[in-house]
């Protein structure tokens, strides 16, 4: 696939019948005092996070994942997964996570029998219209769906995966847009007065940003957005976010994000 076809392939395609209202959610037009039994964040709602090897999306492989699912804002169930990347794990990946090399081998699943895992959990929740939440899901999802490209002949999307997908630092970004620090978990966590038990564990970490999407969801009214919506939104609100990185970056004689880097929530390189 090429990078231009993803507007005819990707987020806008797969959410072309839930986004009737698109138009006058860009007003705030659509929001609408709802009950708590209605509200989609009290609903099942999918928390996930990766572990891996290194930061660059292209290489980085897992050494763990983690699902929680919250059903009235309360986990309900979890499953946290050592992985054997197969390569040997980088010094400056352990002092972040924890996870060496010798306990991956011993503890890990097979790295293809946990790409498939991820791959068929993240396909069975799109399926069934439940929201993936996260922080900074464009790493996670791109990883996955690159491996899975390598290892099981299909991307994500080209697997019929569409989301929904909310993740915490697009919606720091656009509602929390004026605060001033860093906006990486630790920061989130600090910010919404959420506490992660151990942080950079996978677990924990998906755990901590579903929390986090809770308490803004209550100071953000984003309840207020139906699903369909808020996922179409947060991807014109990321492509905005990127647009204006951008130029920061070249008013600083740094290159630009690449082409690629500007789609969410999976990089034009991993669809």
């Amino acid at each position: 696939m090429k990078e231009g076809d993803v507007d005819s392939m990707g987020l806008r395609a797969v959410l072309e019948d839930g986004n009737k209202h698109i138009q006058q959610c860009l007003s705030y037009g659509c929001q609408q005092e709802i009950s708590v039994d209605k509200m989609w964040s009290y609903g099942e709602v999918v928390a996930f996070d990766l572990e891996t090897t290194g930061l660059d999306i292209k290489t980085a492989l897992p050494v763990s994942y983690a699902f929680c699912t919250y059903q009235n804002r309360l986990p309900e169930s979890s499953c946290e997964q050592i992985v054997n990347p197969g390569v040997p794990i980088p010094k400056e990946a352990t002092a972040i996570h924890g996870i060496t090399t010798e306990e991956a081998v011993e503890r890990g699943e097979d790295l293809v029998a946990a790409i498939r895992a991820v791959f068929d959990k993240l396909l069975d929740l799109a399926g069934n219209g439940i929201p993936l939440v996260g922080m900074n899901l464009t790493y996670d999802l791109s990883i996955v769906s690159l491996l899975g490209k390598k290892f099981l002949n299909t991307s994500l999307y080209e697997a019929g995966w569409k989301g929904p997908v909310i993740d915490i630092l697009v919606l720091d970004r656009y509602f929390a847009k004026d605060r001033q620090g860093r906006r990486n978990l630790a920061s989130l966590c600090g910010y919404y007065g959420v506490t992660n038990q151990t942080p950079h564990r996978s677990l924990s970490d998906a755990q901590a940003s579903c929390e986090i999407l809770f308490k803004m969801t209550d100071q953000f009214d984003i309840n207020n957005y139906e699903l369909a919506n808020l996922y179409f939104l947060q991807g014109q609100w990321y492509e905005s976010w990127a647009e204006s990185y951008s130029t920061f970056l070249a008013s600083q004689n740094r290159s630009p994000l690449a082409k690629a880097q500007r789609h969410w929530p999976i990089y034009g390189y991993a669809l």
